[in-house]
């Protein structure tokens, strides 16, 4: 077993640096004040926890960070990703900037049997809908299939609704929907 981790003996100017963190409206810094104070008195980690509310990892992150930092521990780093992945490759963002380039009117068709879809409980437009269609008849000449599903959160309300009413038993957890396959 390793053995406990503590702060170094506090400095007056680091001291109050704590101590004003005490009060700060920002959360992080009220929380990193209050374990760094906590182990500056000889508390180990998982009693601060304990005290605290959270987990021994987070005391020690905290006890570490001051260690290699100092007071500069007290300021949140970005949660911005280090590195990102594109969602579409070279090829893909290609074929969606040609897509780009055309009129909502070549993806019309007959209003009346286009039914409702629900993306994050939200009503997709019947322009989204011919869109999506027209998407698949584009990949069905180029000679590959495709399988849109949309998530249905509606129908999952339905569902929920059947099941109180006292007809067959189904579940309330969301299924998703085809919504056009070619």
């Amino acid at each position: 077993m390793k053995p406990p981790i503590f702060v170094r003996t506090l400095s007056k100017t680091e001291r109050k640096a704590l101590h004003e963190g005490l009060r700060s409206k920002d959360a992080f810094v009220l929380r990193r004040s209050q374990i760094l104070l906590a182990s500056a008195r000889g508390e180990i980690a998982p009693q601060i926890a304990e005290n605290l509310v959270c987990a021994s990892q987070t005391v020690r992150d905290a006890i570490h960070d001051f260690i290699r930092h100092g007071v500069d521990a007290l300021v949140a780093d970005s949660s911005r990703p280090k590195q990102t992945h594109a969602a579409l490759d070279t090829e893909q963002t290609e074929a969606l900037k040609e897509l780009l380039h055309h009129s909502a009117r070549e993806f019309a068709r007959d209003s009346t049997s286009t039914w409702p879809r629900f993306v994050d409980g939200r009503l997709v437009s019947p322009i989204t809908t011919r869109f999506l269609r027209w998407c698949c008849h584009r990949l069905q000449q180029r000679g590959k299939e495709a399988l849109l599903l949309i998530w249905d959160n509606a129908l999952a309300g339905i569902r929920a609704e059947r099941s109180e009413a006292g007809s067959a038993p189904t579940t309330a957890v969301s299924k998703p929907t085809a919504m056009g396959s070619v």
